[in-house]
């Protein structure tokens, strides 16, 4: 990651710096994230800029980090293909803030085929935004989906169909509960890079052939920044053994 700050700050040709941008992007580290948000609207070249907008659609943490900046680029950039890679870039980040960047687009932008893409942007981008992120599947590590015989003795893995801010998934807003309505203390891992999975790890064995409750609550926030409609609940039946 070092080596890739240098080449962007430095006068490496432009395929190393598109490497190294995507490489800082999807680091989804505060500094990282701003190297690249400092190369869009900073550097000089205009391909560089264009890389750096396509770069900060890597993962979910850098689109949120760097979205004000990649918003700002849109409405100011001076050259079209950075503008129209923006409007790319902020298709494919479910934020209303993104929406936003776009609609303004529509009205403002001095380029015509700008303006075009960037109404079928914002169209998808409203279409997505009526979404909610559901589970779709609870696994065990390279098991496949078991809602019913889970193995007591593993990890709970939650799979989302739309990604949600792996920063609102802490230990008080997911819990595990028994048909008792007892808690069951877990050790709660979200997936940092895409929010589309978490991992509960039981501190204790689970009792065979007993359903549990795995609740998401509404305080978790989607990729858009919105709190969950209502809570995402998710049952499934341990293993039976003698």
């Amino acid at each position: 990651l070092r080596t890739a700050l240098e080449v962007v700050r430095g006068e490496a040709p432009l395929a190393e710096k598109q490497k190294a941008l995507r490489l800082l992007a999807c680091g989804a580290d505060e500094v990282m994230v701003g190297a690249v948000t400092d190369a869009l609207l900073r550097d000089v070249s205009e391909e560089v800029r264009g890389a750096a907008a396509a770069a900060l659609g890597c993962t979910l943490l850098s689109r949120l980090k760097g979205l004000p900046d990649l918003a700002s680029a849109l409405a100011s950039d001076r050259a079209d293909l950075v503008r129209l890679e923006v409007a790319r870039t902020l298709k494919g980040i479910e934020h209303r803030a993104a929406l936003e960047a776009l609609e303004r687009s529509v009205r403002d932008d001095p380029a015509p085929e700008i303006r075009r893409d960037a109404a079928r942007y914002a169209d998808e981008l409203r279409r997505a935004l009526e979404r909610a992120p559901q589970v779709s599947a609870l696994s065990a590590p390279g098991r496949p989906d078991p809602p019913v015989g889970f193995p007591i003795d593993e990890t709970i893995v939650l799979a989302f169909d739309f990604p949600v801010n792996p920063l609102t998934l802490l230990p008080g807003t997911v819990s595990l509960s028994d048909p008792e309505g007892s808690r069951v203390p877990v050790l709660v891992r979200p997936d940092l890079l895409r929010g589309l999975r978490l991992t509960l790890t039981p501190a204790t064995t689970l009792a065979p052939n007993t359903l549990y409750t795995v609740v998401v609550d509404p305080a978790v926030e989607d990729a858009r920044g919105e709190p969950l409609p209502a809570p995402i609940r998710f049952i499934f039946l341990t293993e039976v053994r003698p």
